[in-house]
């Protein structure tokens, strides 16, 4: 057996964990379907023991609250010597607090979604080897109200933790495909973006990561067609069948935290012009959604996107399908006892976590907060397991 690999993995009956086949005394790869697996022995009282030890050792090398390495797609770098760090490749731009390698690594197969399948990225950009209970809700949600999609949730890191409880519930979603994704093989088959992308011009700023995320997404959806959503995005509702949409975070503020856009689609030439041409490093959005609201006012010839809901094919969504409230109050969602007076929008698909300000904010089952209601209903594997830790 690999010495990466405890014999914990090996046998273990009736628990959650991921399927490490053991043969002849080496690991064979599991990660190219991420199947669970049942054990090779018997006994209830062994596979309880089993399973408690494993959530001892996820607890002990993973804390449930987020760290600096598991928060999500916006938060804020720290920016010293950018120019040294551009020299030094991708990783040292967009990466800059590393992980340390996790415990007990399994190799991930690569990112290769295929554009005849109906298609969902969630996409971790900052080189982790793990997500937190709340974004593992966001994946769970989107399999959950889309059992005919495959849903990709891709790491620019290699390896993940056999451990990890939050990886051993997404495992067990037959729709989840968990996969690495190489920057530099997406960059090199991706034509005048995954050359900008190489260029590293998207890491001479104070918010290089997420530039970066920003190019990836629309990389990702454009090759083979499907829909972007960001880790800290909850689904609540099957989305719009239309082929492309675009969701909004205001009447005139357009968003590119959830779109949906078929293989090489137009918008995806106006996108790619828009940010490339366009790029500005120190001002805080223009690369995101910003290039969104350009790209669609240029295409469409519009002094402003408030009173339309399309440009060509393109839906633009009402502001409630994903953003029910603004930044300002996001506390509203984690609060005790919140749940008893939220009001659902009817035209609400998802529902936003803004995880820049909220990446500290605890999932608490059980406490009535209107998180706590959204996450029972709609991720339940990722909820029980959150409450079986609790309760240990």
């Amino acid at each position: 057996m690999s010495v990466a690999t405890p014999a914990l993995f090996c046998g273990i009956p009736n628990g959650i964990y991921l399927d490490i086949k053991c043969h002849q005394g080496k690991q064979s790869s599991i990660m190219d379907s991420w199947s669970i697996g049942k054990g090779m022995m018997g006994g209830g009282i062994l596979g309880f023991l089993g399973l408690y030890l494993r959530i001892k050792i996820f607890l002990a090398h993973r804390p449930l609250g987020p760290s600096p390495h598991t928060i999500g797609d916006y938060d804020i770098f720290e920016n010293s010597k950018v120019e040294e760090k551009v020299t030094n490749g991708w990783q040292e731009s967009a990466c800059p607090f590393r992980p340390p390698p996790p415990a007990f690594p399994v190799t991930l197969p690569r990112f290769a979604p295929s554009p005849i399948t109906k298609n969902i990225f969630f996409l971790e950009t900052k080189c982790s080897t793990s997500i937190n209970a709340k974004m593992a809700c966001a994946v769970e949600s989107a399999a959950l109200h889309h059992p005919d999609h495959h849903i990709h949730l891709a790491f620019t890191a290699t390896k993940v933790s056999a451990s990890d409880i939050i990886m051993q519930v997404l495992a067990q979603i037959s729709n989840v495909h968990i996969t690495s994704l190489d920057i530099d093989t997406l960059a090199a088959n991706s034509g005048k973006l995954g050359g900008w992308i190489k260029s590293l011009q998207w890491a001479k700023s104070e918010w290089a990561g997420i530039n970066l995320s920003d190019a990836v997404r629309l990389v990702a959806v454009c090759q083979v067609g499907g829909t972007y959503l960001d880790l800290d995005l909850i689904t609540i509702a099957p989305f719009p069948t239309t082929d492309a949409w675009v969701g909004r975070e205001k009447w005139e503020q357009l968003s590119n935290g959830a779109f949906r856009l078929p293989k090489n689609h137009w918008f995806c030439e106006q996108a790619t012009k828009e940010l490339t041409e366009n790029y500005q490093g120190d001002v805080w959005g223009h690369n995101g959604p910003g290039v969104f609201q350009r790209a669609i006012k240029n295409a469409c010839n519009l002094e402003t996107i408030q009173n339309t809901n399309h440009c060509r094919d393109l839906v633009m969504l009402e502001p409630p399908a994903f953003y029910q409230i603004h930044w300002q109050k996001w506390e509203e969602l984690f609060k005790a006892g919140g749940s008893a007076t939220w009001e659902w929008p009817q035209s609400a698909v998802g529902l936003h976590l803004w995880n820049k300000f909220s990446f500290n904010a605890q999932l608490s089952p059980g406490d009535s907060s209107v998180i706590d209601q959204v996450a029972e209903q709609h991720c339940p594997r990722v909820y029980n397991a959150i409450q079986t830790v609790h309760r240990i």
